[in-house]
């Protein structure tokens, strides 16, 4: 799970959530896609994994969760959705560059 803080107004951010291919939310609730390469049958493969987050403040310091609550729920459910389609952009545009 990437770990967020933030201190006067600088914000620092995990490598991992760095290294996402889409991220999509607000400050408090985001979705991020990441690719994970690999091979299967000789050829070069590409499987997206996606990982729902939470903002919250302990004391002064915003960290991140991926416990949701019931008010979290719609927007998660929009958040992914708008990854989902973004996997398939992405998964078509894949397909359209192996065509060439």
């Amino acid at each position: 799970m990437a770990t967020q803080t933030k201190k006067n107004g600088n914000s620092s951010t995990t490598n991992r959530e760095s290294n996402a291919r889409s991220s999509r939310g607000s400050a408090r609730r985001r979705v991020s896609v990441f690719a994970n390469p690999t091979k299967v049958e000789g050829r070069d493969e590409i499987f997206h994994k996606t990982v729902v987050t939470r903002a919250y403040k302990d004391g002064e310091e915003w960290k991140s969760t991926s416990s949701l609550g019931r008010e979290d729920l719609p927007i998660a459910s929009m958040l992914l959705t708008k990854a989902f389609e973004w996997i398939l952009e992405a998964e078509a545009n894949k397909g359209e560059a192996a065509e060439v």
